[in-house]
């Protein structure tokens, strides 16, 4: 089972209904930009979407063919532009700026809960390059309803800025509500620094193809609609549609699915975009600044296509800028198939494209059990297969007269550029009269206002027509034919033509045939008329009667060697008033005298001569073939199928000599092989230089040589090669790339960073790549060169980590003189090498991770350091005091002595009374023998308290030391 799809694209944000002015624009430029007004100004930045949250929603959606596509969401600002703005007055105006920026949005709209501007005041919005300008919107913009929308304004950072004369008192009222936040299917790429931008598929034809030469008048009809509908904003297609009356009501056919659910607040806020298309076939953007806002539901299938014709049937609510170029096309409600024509569309609401059918529509349903649909598949033309795709939908389906037959509803999910498949168009006829009787679901009440009963209905542009017209030929004998063609402008729908001496004398078809039987010279006159006028164009003595010449003549001589000349003479009769002479392969190679001067030949070979002759009712020529022979040694020549090749690369040389020729004798400088007698030889080129290339030819009339010098260029392929100025990376830091390619003319880099931010890059030197995560990365980088591309990877190049972290502990800490010691590194972030300097030891210092038998033969305290080192860096630990020797012995603390409470909260006594001798000091360490804290204990004093309730928790030492011994305990640290 297949899948139906319709070609509509979401814009899915969560917006406010509007009631919006045509958002037609004075035009004009910003007041900081002619006065070159510098300074800062506020800028208001507000957060990112959760985009890995928008994105993931996305991934379910856009397998959902019920749900649309979405491209842009709502951040809320809610903000008052005046009250946030930056004012500055120059040359009497006074200027507010405010900017506002969320991040890496690719296109904004600002959504306005309030507009407002006092007469005299302008407002414009402008992008941070100020590529994109609109505005002025002025007092002419005000909405009755207050509320407001200006278009999308690419990137990410949108300006607004307002100017009236520093006379004028009143200030507007700008409530900004939100901007719509657009990351995809926003084509604004011709605004912005980048190329960054959703195209529509690649197979898809722009308008202004050749496949389009005939619909230019068609497509200034077409729309480009950007809607509000329940849940979101989409894109869809549409077409401006005559009427009976010739009014020039804006009506507009699109589909019923496009509008499916939407109120008329809604429909205030729909946005119709003229001519957006490319000037060229091979473009990519076009103007976006002809647009018209809102518009009144007028006819619709409710149902959407589902038990009827899918068509909506609305009209703007202003008239159309006569500058916009509109066309109202035509339309056929007869139900006539057609064999051919074409649909005009905006997919993806892309630039304006062009898509053609040549066999005959089918009668056919969109699954719901009536003949409401056309159906058909697309043909390939002189650049692709065109198709539709989302934003197609409800763009119009025209037959071979030009006339509108359908609408677009849809076609298979699978559709795409590589398999295309049938798509299905509402039929116009269907939704003429076959939906119901009453006007809200049927064509016929507004295009047929009069009743009158009209099925076909050409298009039209709204102006007088301006007659023209040629004829071929102009002159001719009695009796001879001339074809009149129209030419004239403006979509005339009557001809009446006059034609003196002609056989008929008048006629009423648009390109009459006329005899003329009769000599003499005849004025010509068109009258032609359309519904908004008529003109008359009379050509006099347009038309020429008589009897035209007849061309001949002869040569002294037909056979010559090189460097000869010929004598001709013109023998034409009919008193010819001129001649146009051709000598192929002769010198002149043309005259217009009546009897040419000698020609001279200096190249061999067989040549045709031709002579035309003219008079006032007509011509004749006269070729004769293969009339001269020139002999001569041959001349030689020679091509080749192409004179830049790579290095290692082959040539193809083709001979082509004029005469006979017998041997051949090539020379190929740089060449493999260097010679060759071969007519057509094939050479390989190994290394890279300039080249020159001989030929040497002989016939029986002689021997001819050439050379081409410096022929062929051999280039050296593109290498690709690169360095880094940092291969060992601290995580979370950057490091550069530098490209060392090798070869002429790299034209493009593509760099490839696995585990970087960014990930890849197009620039030739990339500046700065962060690593955020530990690891080992390969980078690569291919260059493309004019004629071959090359990549690099380099495996395991990067290598992401940290500097470690020294950390150590000792066996002991307090030890007698000669007593071994033990060191356990405890380093973190993995060291690859290790420095221990150890005052006062023996060893004094290892390079050992865990050094063991440290001796320390004096008492005293004794400092330990260690310094660790990996490829990210080194880091230093120092332990003052670390290492306590004694030579008297370490001992325990006494029965005498007490320390309270243990295990402590941080806060402890340390109880002196039992001890004799003087104190010279009581210390606290950690695990790792870091002094913790220091305390001299007064003279006398038996009870000390010590407080190191910041610590973390776990086992401490008190080391106390008197005048003769040092003691030690434990503590246990708890919270």
């Amino acid at each position: 089972m297949k899948t139906m799809l319709r070609f509509t694209t979401l814009l899915f944000l969560a917006l406010f209904s509007l009631g919006l002015q045509a958002q037609i624009s004075k035009g004009g430029t910003p007041l900081s930009f002619t006065a070159n007004l510098k300074g800062d100004y506020q800028i208001l930045e507000y957060e990112q979407p959760d985009m890995e949250a928008v994105i993931f929603q996305d991934q379910i959606n856009d397998n959902d063919p019920s749900r649309p596509l979405r491209a842009a969401v709502p951040v809320s600002l809610n903000l008052d532009m005046m009250k946030h703005a930056s004012e500055t007055t120059i040359a009497g105006k006074r200027v507010w700026r405010l900017g506002i920026r969320v991040p890496e949005a690719r296109a904004m709209a600002v959504y306005y809960d309030r507009f407002w501007i006092p007469s005299g005041g302008e407002l414009f919005l402008y992008n941070e390059n100020h590529k994109q300008v609109i505005g002025a919107f002025t007092e002419e913009n005000n909405p009755e309803e207050g509320l407001f929308v200006t278009e999308l304004i690419q990137g990410d950072m949108v300006t607004l800025e307002y100017v009236q004369s520093a006379e004028i008192a009143v200030l507007p009222s700008i409530m900004i509500a939100e901007v719509a936040y657009g990351y995809r299917f926003v084509e604004m790429e011709r605004y912005a620094d980048d190329q960054t931008r959703d195209p529509s598929w690649w197979c898809m034809i722009n308008v202004n193809c050749q496949e389009g030469d005939d619909w230019q008048q068609e497509k200034h009809g077409i729309v480009r609609q950007w809607m509000k509908v329940p849940g979101g904003y989409a894109w869809c297609s549409g077409s401006l549609v005559n009427n009976t009356s010739w009014d020039l009501t804006p009506y507009v056919l699109t589909a019923g699915h496009c509008g499916e659910g939407c109120s008329a607040s809604d429909l205030n806020q729909w946005v119709f975009y003229f001519n957006y298309e490319s000037a060229t076939c091979g473009g990519s953007s076009g103007p976006e600044n002809q647009t018209m806002t809102g518009c009144y539901k007028r006819a619709a299938d409710e149902s959407a296509g589902d038990s009827g014709s899918d068509f909506y049937l609305l009209e703007i609510k202003q008239a159309i800028p006569s500058s916009y170029e509109p066309y109202w096309n035509g339309w056929d409600a007869s139900g006539t198939g057609s064999v051919g024509g074409v649909g005009i569309h905006h997919p993806s609401g892309d630039i304006k494209k062009i898509s053609t059918y040549t066999q005959a529509l089918q009668t056919s349903t969109w699954w719901n059990g009536m003949p409401t649909h056309w159906t058909f598949e697309w043909a390939p033309t002189v650049n692709g297969t065109s198709i539709v795709q989302g934003g197609s939908s409800g763009s119009p389906l025209f037959n071979s007269d030009h006339l509108i037959v359908g609408d677009l509803t849809g076609g298979y999910q699978s559709n795409s550029c590589e398999s295309p498949s049938p798509v299905w168009y509402g039929k116009f006829s269907y939704s003429w009269d076959q939906m119901g009787s009453t006007p809200e679901v049927r064509l016929k009440d507004w295009l047929d206002p009069g009743n009158t009963g009209e099925l076909v209905l050409p298009g039209t542009d709204g102006n007088d027509p301006i007659a023209d017209f040629s004829a071929d030929p102009s002159g001719t004998s009695p009796g001879g034919q001339i074809q009149f063609t129209d030419e004239s402008m403006g979509n005339p729908e009557s001809w009446t033509w006059t034609f003196e001496g002609g056989d008929p004398p008048t006629s009423t078809e648009q390109n009459p045939l006329v005899t003329y039987n009769n000599y003499g010279v005849f004025d010509v006159t068109l009258t032609i008329s359309n519904t908004f006028g008529s003109d008359t164009e009379v050509k006099h003595d347009f038309i020429v009667v008589g009897d035209p010449p007849i061309a001949d003549f002869e040569a002294d001589v037909t056979t010559i060697s090189v460097g000869e000349k010929v004598d001709f003479e013109n023998l034409s009769s009919g008193d010819p008033t001129s001649q146009v002479w051709k000598f192929p392969g002769g010198s002149p190679f043309q005259s217009h005298k009546y009897d040419p001067p000698l020609i001279r030949y200096d190249e061999p070979g067989v040549y045709d001569v031709q002579l035309t002759v003219y008079n006032d009712y007509g011509s004749d020529v006269e070729v004769k073939h293969a009339y001269i022979t020139v002999l001569g040694a041959p001349q030689p020549d020679f091509s080749a199928d192409t004179s830049l090749v790579l290095a290692g690369g082959r040539v193809q040389f083709m001979d082509n000599t004029l005469g006979e020729v017998n041997t051949w004798s090539w020379t190929f400088q740089g060449g493999t092989p260097g010679t060759s007698t071969e007519q057509h030889p094939l050479v390989s080129y190994e290394i890279a230089g300039t080249y020159d290339v001989s030929l040497e030819v002989s016939g029986p009339n002689g021997t001819g040589d050439t050379t081409k010098q410096d022929f062929i260029v051999v280039i050296p392929p593109v290498d690709a090669d690169f360095s880094c100025s940092n291969t060992a990376v601290i995580e979370g830091s950057s490091t550069s790339f530098t490209d060392e390619s090798h070869g002429e003319g790299i034209q493009e880099w593509h760099w490839q960073f696995p585990g970087g931010v960014p990930s890849e890059s197009n620039e030739q030197n990339v500046s700065q790549v962060f690593y955020p995560e530990a690891g080992t990365y390969d980078v690569s980088l291919s260059v493309v060169g004019p004629y071959n591309e090359d990549t690099e990877l380099k495996t395991g190049y990067i290598r992401v980590g940290n500097p470690p972290e020294a950390a150590f502990e000792a066996s002991a800490l307090l030890v007698e003189e000669g007593q071994e010691v033990d060191f356990t590194d405890l380093s973190q972030e993995n060291p690859t090498e290790w420095l221990w300097t150890f005052e006062g030891g023996t060893p004094g210092s290892s390079s050992e991770q865990n050094p063991t038998g440290i001796q320390w033969l004096e008492s005293g305290t004794y400092d330990v350091s260690l310094q660790v080192s990996n490829v990210f860096g080194t880091d230093e630990l120092e332990v003052t005091d670390y290492i306590t020797v004694s030579g008297v012995g370490i001992e325990g603390f006494e029965e005498t002595l007490n320390i309270f409470p243990n295990p402590s909260d941080g806060t402890f006594t340390v109880d002196l009374t039992g001890l004799n001798e003087e104190v010279e000091s009581i210390a606290i360490l950690s695990s790792t023998g870091k002094l913790v804290k220091m305390v001299t204990p007064e003279a006398l004093q038996k009870k000390v308290a010590i407080a190191i309730a910041e610590v973390p928790v776990g086992i401490y030492t008190v080391k106390i030391t008197t005048d003769v011994k040092v003691m030690t305990q434990q503590i246990q640290i708890v919270k």
